[in-house]
């Protein structure tokens, strides 16, 4: 008797993370929430103290120099001020991809909004006490730069967090032409962005190079079935409609959508994996990093 050839069976992947590895990106990103909020305090009083000792060094009447712990009730509101706006300008959120450039670009925006709003709070309560502006311009500056310092070395340990597999994202391509495989190839060469591509949505594809799910009508069940947190649409030839009618399906599955550029952009610019503005509820925020798309995240914030 003949004996039919054994084959062997396919491994497919789970449709979800396993529960340790969500587990694991909750905390990892608490961690890095926590992380960012006691650096940034310990950032702004540092960069404080070395305002004062360079102010004091500099100063030609060394007898008219008040002591550091005259300045500790302007240092508190200074914090608070500077913390409440990093807040606001959601700058305590885990992203993924973002550019040390933009970070500093934002700093300096947020750290300057915030040294007015604490020098004002400051003026109006601590009437007795002039602090110069000497070291008010030095804080500012080391404020911007010593905050972007401890934000770059905790940016960097979730990177290596991410790349370990501990804080994973899944994400689905709409489009399997040129655009849709250069965004894979991106992402998977940059596994310290997290990001665990499950496949592609395309309506005409059928190329078993890729692991195409099926059409855009059976979108909410790939989100679904597969635990998708980010869909990025790279199909050029979806219509203005389609496109709306991805956006209300992710919206309704609470799942980030971003938009590819154009072929100029994607020809002018590397590829990165968080793509350019992303809509909120309404406002609009800027996300950098697999390209720099324009993005619409319509439902809450997972990231």
């Amino acid at each position: 008797m003949i004996e039919a050839p054994s084959v062997p069976e396919q491994t497919v992947a789970p449709p979800f993370p396993p529960p340790r590895s969500r587990l694991s990106g909750r905390l990892v990103r608490a961690a890095y929430v926590s992380s960012l909020v006691l650096g940034d305090i310990f950032a702004i009083a540092v960069a404080f103290a070395f305002a004062y000792d360079l102010s004091a060094i500099t100063e030609r009447r060394p007898d008219q120099v008040t002591s550091l712990a005259e300045y500790l009730p302007t240092v508190g509101f200074l914090i608070l001020s500077l913390v409440a706006t990093f807040a606001l300008m959601r700058m305590y959120l885990p992203r993924r991809g973002t550019s040390h450039i933009d970070q500093l670009g934002a700093l300096f925006t947020a750290v300057t909004i915030g040294n007015i709003v604490a020098m004002a709070i400051s003026a109006f309560s601590l009437r007795g006490l002039d602090v110069p502006r000497q070291i008010l311009v030095y804080a500012w500056a080391l404020s911007i730069v010593f905050v972007w310092l401890v934000r770059s070395l905790i940016e960097f340990s979730l990177r290596v967090a991410r790349r370990a597999g501990l804080d994973p994202e899944r994400l689905l391509i709409i489009g399997a032409d040129d655009e849709g495989a250069t965004i894979l190839h991106k992402v998977r060469s940059n596994p310290d962005l997290g990001y665990e591509v499950v496949g592609f949505i395309d309506e005409d594809r059928t190329d078993a190079s890729l692991p195409i799910l099926g059409g855009l009508a059976v979108l909410p069940a790939i989100l679904s079935e597969h635990g998708v947190g980010e869909v990025v649409v790279a199909d050029q030839r979806l219509t203005h409609a389609q496109i709306l009618d991805i956006v209300g399906m992710c919206d309704r599955a609470h799942v980030g959508v971003k938009i590819f550029p154009d072929l100029f952009h994607l020809a002018v610019r590397e590829v990165s994996p968080d793509f350019l503005p992303a809509h909120n509820g309404g406002g609009a925020r800027r996300q950098t990093d697999v390209a720099r798309p324009s993005s619409v995240r319509p439902g809450p914030c997972r990231d």
